[in-house]
């Protein structure tokens, strides 16, 4: 089906700003807080970076209910919960 994933550690911005392409890289989806480490990930930053290079932004904060995280507040275009 033409799907390639790259696992990133959000923990380091200059590996997950290596792995997305512009015009390439159509989702960025991330995890936070994460699980079962409870990381938590500056959510503004990956949609600025997602934002910058075209593509969406998604985010699972199953973890934590949208009380106490809003992705969508922090610029996700897309929030699983």
């Amino acid at each position: 089906m033409g799907i390639h994933v790259d696992f990133v550690n959000f923990d380091n911005d200059d590996q997950v700003a290596d792995c997305v392409q512009k015009g390439i890289t159509k989702l960025i989806w991330l995890e936070t807080p994460t699980n079962p480490m409870l990381r938590i990930t500056d959510m503004e930053h990956v949609a600025t970076l997602a934002r910058d290079n075209g593509c969406l932004f998604a985010v699972d904060n199953t973890f934590c209910s949208p009380y106490f995280q809003t992705p969508l507040d922090f610029g996700a275009d897309i929030g699983a919960f």
